[in-house]
């Protein structure tokens, strides 16, 4: 530790040199002390061993201010006369932890709500992440309409399926030549994502198609009806192929339906006995019956088919299905 006034007087050489080597001596440690040197002088440093911080003299030569803290070399606050201005920016200076906001002073935060899908945007409002899903929309009736695109929504993702096809009628020209009525195949599956998406697209859900009618012996049971088709954003998913009526003949009978135009095109199931399965699994098919064919279900399950009895019909396929992932 040393300090100096910095005046080296007049004095015969072994006091000068003393004198000279007193002053090297406070500038290389900075004057350090545990009282604050004298005089002072603008921009002057001094090592404060007492408080343990470096400080600097003010322009004006008025007043000390922190610099940094000698243990560890740490900035300090600017000057005492900023300490309230710094008490604030230490407090506004917080960490988010998890969704809580407790520790963000209230006039920090802006409109909307922290959860861990947001982030706090530099205008202080809570934004969604990028990329994040925001919603899903599910539709299931059959029919057209239109999707229209949120204003937050920057990217889609599209799952399309066709409607089932229905199960074959029971029937025949005669007895001894009935025909069990096959059952219907799956509508077909497809996926699209839109990195840029329009702000609406036209629709169409594919029906289910009808279960073909049974008949008395002489005549031939009805063909189930082909499953409707599926569109959006330029991809088709085809409805599945009806069952072939009993003592009819049909080349593409119980078939499941093709798709095409997505970034994934999936047949759908072809029936196998029971009605062909859809992408959503095995529960969506109509059962095989000796008597009426049951219903295939919602997501495009072939109608099941009728064996063993004149006269009873072929169940219905299932709807179509169309899935929307919205992203931010």
């Amino acid at each position: 530790m040393a300090q100096h006034d910095y005046d080296i007087a007049d004095q015969p050489g072994g006091s000068f040199l003393s004198d000279l080597n007193a002053v090297l001596a406070a500038i290389v440690s900075q004057n350090s002390g545990a009282t604050a040197p004298s005089p002072t002088f603008p921009f002057q440093l001094w090592a404060d061993t007492t408080s343990g911080k470096l400080k600097m003299r003010n322009a004006s030569n008025t007043a000390w201010v922190d610099i940094l803290t000698l243990s560890n070399g740490k900035a300090m606050a600017a000057t005492t006369a900023d300490s309230a201005t710094n008490a604030t920016n230490a407090t506004n200076a917080t960490t988010l932890t998890g969704t809580s906001t407790s520790n963000i002073q209230t006039s920090a935060l802006g409109s909307g709500t922290a959860d861990s899908t947001t982030f706090l945007r530099g205008d202080r409002t809570w934004a969604v992440l990028p990329g994040h899903p925001v919603n899903i929309v599910r539709i299931t009736t059959p029919g057209s309409g239109t999707y229209y695109k949120p204003a937050n929504v920057n990217r889609l993702l599209i799952r399309a399926i066709g409607g089932g096809g229905g199960g074959g009628g029971g029937g025949g020209t005669s007895e001894s030549n009935f025909g069990p009525g096959s059952s219907g195949g799956a509508g077909g599956y497809g996926e699209l994502f839109i990195t840029s998406p329009a702000a609406s697209y036209a629709y169409t859900v594919g029906a289910g198609g009808s279960g073909g009618n049974g008949k008395v012996f002489g005549y031939a049971g009805d063909n189930g009806g082909n499953g409707g088709a599926t569109t959006i954003a330029g991809m088709t998913a085809g409805g599945g192929y009806g069952g072939v009526g009993g003592g009819n003949s049909f080349s593409n009978s119980g078939r499941g339906g093709t798709t095409t135009g997505g970034d994934l095109n999936l047949r759908g199931g072809d029936a196998s006995g029971q009605g062909g399965f859809s992408i959503f699994g095995s529960s969506t098919a109509g059962t095989y019956t000796s008597t009426t064919g049951t219903n295939g279900v919602f997501g495009g399950g072939g109608g099941g088919g009728n064996f063993g009895a004149a006269g009873y019909a072929g169940g219905n396929g299932g709807a179509g299905y169309i899935e929307i992932w919205e992203f931010a």
